[in-house]
């Protein structure tokens, strides 16, 4: 759920965008639906199935002859069928055909506009493909047909000119007179008619046995339906597509989102800067807004507020090792030469814009409260600020004490007091990109402090956006790195760690800022505050908060 609040937090604008643009989208399509409709005719599709007959003698491809439904004679009769003008290759390809083995059908189907001309185009090819196959399969039988309804027709002209030539006998009110003639006469009629009905019924069978013998069967007509178009059919009403398409256009976002976040992975948790590296997490400090830092009317910090407590955790591990390493180190028995406990602390960021800066500030201002002589020194050439947030003059400075001139100012005169008895700042000048004489000058003044006995804190530049941070680290005893949730990337912090490793530079641990802590700080700031009642007796008070005391951001 942080990760998720985080991902939203940093690229809500392109959820946003993708939205509007889908909104925008839906009523604009709204609009050419509305007027285009009245120039949009409706199609219809008309259809039959046929089927083939299992029963008829030969075996059937059906998967050949549906190919004959738009080709050769089929397609020819159709069109003599409909009495058309247009070329059968034409009407063919209003045709379509859908062939399903298991159950060996065929379905024809055809568009128009017109429901009458699409039912009667289906019919004709139906009609025309199953003439053409039952008479290729019948030919056999055309002869017996044939000889069978000259048999019937003979019948039909011996019974007109018997009764040609016995007029009486069909005359109406005819009553026999009983005579032999009269008898024999009727009865030769009635064998003659009897022959006729004979061969009718028998001409009716053998047409009946033909068609049963058909290769293809019509099922007849389905309902003719709509046509599909193709497309999404999306109500015309502004409101439903502006809806439809804004979904579509949040999920397009939520993919371009999710693409931009896997090509560029970013620390959001303290969960997954754990997962990722195996140095210790010094502080891990809430976000808050600029303008509810606190800050004197200068512009320079105050470590007040829920946020001094994490700052004073740093001061706390660079105490520590300060206190474990003081013992001189020994080989044989014997001191080793030149060693001192850790003074020199570098603090520095992946990339710019991270509170590497304000984090420097913070824990120099920390050191001091104990009393612990520190001195800030400006490493940020490129972009001075230490100067501001401690509230000192930007000159004389590094850049001043690099001149190579003898009037150039010296240590004490670079070096700027504060309104803390034990904080010193010296810092770095004005912006510039020569740099090159003033890392030595900083060196030169790192070198000075520690003889002094001074805690030393350089506020340098950030590792991946400058090459000024490694020239000092020479003489820096340990390395503090400062990530900003959501802006740190994982690739820039690994390759930080591994420049650094490779130059034998010790990393005292990790600042965490901009993590969603800040209730959980307010809660515990507000349970130990004097205000709160809940300060317990023994615990003294190093600081009075402010009356509107607000998390100050790193």
């Amino acid at each position: 759920m942080i990760k998720l609040r985080a991902i939203l937090g940093r690229r809500w604008l392109i959820l946003l965008v993708t939205t509007a643009c889908g909104i925008a989208a839906g009523f604009v399509s709204s609009s050419m639906a509305q007027t285009g409709d009245a120039r949009v005719e409706r199609s219809f599709t008309a259809s039959q199935t046929i089927i083939a007959n299992r029963e008829a003698p030969g075996a059937v491809l059906v998967s050949q002859d549906v190919l004959r439904l738009t080709r050769g004679e089929v397609p020819k009769l159709a069109a003599r069928k409909l009495k058309s003008k247009v070329p059968p290759e034409k009407l063919a390809a209003k045709i379509n055909t859908i062939f399903d083995g298991p159950s060996a059908a065929i379905t024809v189907s055809s568009d128009s506009t017109s429901v009458k001309e699409a039912e009667a185009r289906v019919k004709a090819f139906v009609d025309a493909f199953v003439e053409v196959t039952s008479a290729n399969a019948n030919a056999g039988r055309a002869v017996t047909a044939k000889a069978e309804a000259a048999e019937l027709q003979s019948a039909i002209d011996a019974l007109n000119a018997f009764d040609q030539e016995n007029p009486d006998i069909i005359a109406p009110g005819f009553i026999s007179d009983g005579s032999v003639s009269a008898v024999t006469r009727i009865q030769q009629r009635n064998n003659l008619l009897n022959a006729v009905e004979s061969l009718k019924a028998r001409n009716r069978q053998s047409e009946a046995n033909a068609i049963s013998l058909s290769p293809y069967v019509s099922l007849g007509p389905n309902q003719t339906k709509p046509s599909a178009s193709g497309l999404l059919n999306v109500p015309a009403s502004a409101e439903v597509r502006a809806f439809l398409l804004g979904v579509l256009g949040l999920l397009l976002g939520g993919v371009v989102t999710m693409l931009l976040e896997r090509m560029n992975r970013r620390i959001d948790t303290r969960d997954e800067l754990t997962e990722l590296i195996n140095l210790p997490i010094l502080a891990e400090i809430g976000y808050d807004r600029q303008k509810r830092r606190h800050q004197d009317e200068d512009g320079s910090l105050r470590l007040t507020g829920v946020w001094a407590e994490p700052y004073r955790r740093v001061r706390s591990a660079i105490q520590f090792v300060q206190a474990s390493e003081s013992m001189p180190n020994t080989h044989e028995g014997q001191p080793v030469e030149g060693h001192r406990a850790p003074q020199v602390f570098l603090v520095t960021s992946t990339s710019p814009g991270e509170g590497k800066s304000t984090s420097t500030a913070l824990t120099a201002l920390a050191m001091a409260e104990v009393g612990s002589p520190t001195l800030v020194v400006g490493g940020d050439f490129r972009k001075p600020m230490i100067d501001r947030l401690l509230g000192v003059d930007r000159e004389p400075s590094v850049q001043d004490f690099a001149k190579l001139d003898i009037d150039r100012p010296s240590v004490d005169e670079v070096v700027h007091t504060t309104d803390h008895a034990s904080l010193y700042v010296a810092p770095a000048g004005p912006a510039t990109r020569e740099v090159a004489r003033l890392v030595e000058a900083a060196k030169e003044l790192v070198e000075v402090a520690c003889e002094r006995g001074a805690t030393v804190i350089i506020d340098s530049s950030p590792l991946q956006a400058a090459n000024d941070t490694l020239d000092l680290l020479p003489v820096v005893d340990y390395v503090i790195l400062v990530l900003r949730a959501g802006r740190s990337g994982e690739t820039d912090l690994l390759d930080t760690i591994e420049t650094m490793n490779r130059m034998g530079t010790r990393i005292l641990g990790i600042i965490l800022i901009g993590t969603p802590i800040g209730r959980k700080q307010s809660y515990y700031y507000d349970y130990y505050s004097p205000e709160g009642g809940g300060l317990p007796p023994e615990m003294p008070i190093l600081y009075k908060p402010a009356p509107d005391a607000e998390p100050a951001a790193a």
